[in-house]
């Protein structure tokens, strides 16, 4: 149960295959491949041959494919064939590649995914399709498969399971930039951010904890308070000192949502100081949910006002989603006016571009209804409940059993068949 934890592959309930899309790495990389230590079976696809026999003669043990994932219309029936080969379900596999187009499309097959990337910073363009791991060196994939290494840090510490082990505050952390008026800011991300419409949504504690909070935001005060000050002390420790902390402040008549976050981490850590009272949201806009990138920054434009001068000094403003960046760099850009050094954006997560636009199987109760997501009023731990459950009397799932069964029932289905006359392209 303690790998299960740990992991925050959202569609695996057991680690029993990795595919490794060798064409996405060059040839100069195969000599680390001796690198992976496994018992489970390691498969190698590519369409050249002779590589495929060089990766054989490195370990003996492990598996090739003749085929390719980079092609649109051959992807999902060579998957397919590869999950057949392995004789493993969808939920059983996880795919590894430094081709984000690829895992992309894997992801909308709800499978699992690595991206081998050693890039130190995630390009803005890329951070809405995120993989369920990134990895900068082969050795870590020993570690995956293990469970000694977590997935994004806020979705690890927000996975909260009845009487299971606590778990730590480690993982991995999103960090990208963005130029926004000409001034470059960073955005530090501890996740990812389903939305409602999302496959992926319904067993996703991080996603729906984000949702809940903004309903009944003292709920997860807490929890959010530690998450942020614990990704607070990684920027410490990779771009300086802070030495002032707000967030984005709410539009006129609407709740203050992390407020309480700014005043439980500035209470901790004595030396940041809580600016809330400087940034200030002068005019109301409308929603920014349904508008594009452009059209939020016009909405946005000149809603926030800062009314100290902030010479040399590095703020932190906190959010809990972005998506385009827009409203959170507008109020950036009020603070390097206000004369700034720095600005870093911190989010709980960024917000995931939908993968698939099939729908998916819920978890039903015994009575018939739908089970959903709720959260234990006691020690704020996620399971599935009924939707009539003042009627019904069914005490739910556990959390992890319901995501096992989720996976279950959304699983590819491997009696597919195709007419070949559809792969020709």
């Amino acid at each position: 149960m303690k790998g299960w934890e740990r992991s925050m592959f959202i569609s695996l309930n057991k680690m029993k295959g990795l595919i490794i899309e060798l064409d996405s790495f060059s040839e100069e990389f195969d000599e680390k491949w001796d690198e992976i230590k496994s018992s489970i079976p390691i498969l190698f696809l590519s369409d050249n041959k002779e590589r495929l026999l060089l990766v054989k003669e490195i370990n003996s043990k492990f598996l090739t494919y003749e085929g390719t994932l980079t092609g649109l219309f051959k992807r999902r029936k060579n998957l397919l064939n590869v999950l057949r080969f392995l004789k493993i379900e969808s939920y059983e596999v996880v795919v590894l590649s430094r081709n984000l187009e690829t895992l992309k499309y894997i992801q909308e097959m709800n499978v699992s995914t690595i991206h081998f990337s050693e890039e130190s910073y995630i390009k803005f363009e890329f951070v809405g399709n995120l993989s369920d791991f990134i990895i900068s060196n082969i050795g870590e994939v020993n570690q995956i498969i293990s469970g000694n290494i977590v997935g994004y840090f806020s979705e690890a510490a927000a996975t909260l399971v009845y009487n299971a082990s606590k778990l730590e505050f480690d993982g991995l952390v999103v960090v990208t930039k963005k130029v926004y008026k000409g001034i470059e800011s960073i955005i530090v991300s501890g996740g990812r951010y389903f939305s409602t419409n999302d496959n992926r949504y319904p067993v996703h504690q991080l996603s729906q904890r984000i949702i809940r909070n903004k309903k009944y935001h003292h709920t997860q005060v807490s929890l959010f308070s530690t998450i942020y000050n614990n990704l607070i002390r990684f920027i410490e420790s990779q771009f300086g000192k802070v030495d002032a902390l707000t967030r984005i402040p709410p539009r006129p008549l609407q709740p203050d949502r992390l407020i309480e976050c700014v005043n439980s981490i500035c209470n901790i850590r004595m030396h940041i100081q809580d600016v809330s009272k400087s940034l200030k949201c002068i005019r109301d806009y409308k929603s920014q949910r349904f508008l594009n990138q452009e059209q939020r920054q016009l909405n946005v434009k000149g809603v926030f006002e800062v009314s100290k001068n902030f010479d040399n000094k590095h703020i932190v403003i906190l959010d809990d989603v972005v998506t385009t960046g827009s409203t959170a760099l507008e109020a950036a850009n009020e603070f390097y006016k206000a004369g700034a050094k720095k600005v870093t954006i911190l989010t709980l997560a960024i917000n995931q571009f939908k993968k698939s636009f099939n729908s998916h199987i819920p978890l039903t109760c015994q009575c018939g209804s739908e089970l959903i997501m709720r959260f234990n009023k006691k020690n704020n731990s996620a399971f599935f409940g009924c939707i009539n459950y003042q009627f019904c009397g069914s005490l739910g799932l556990d959390f992890i059993e319901g995501v096992q069964k989720y996976n279950n029932l959304n699983r590819v289905d491997l009696s597919e068949k195709f007419n070949d006359q559809e792969w020709l392209f």
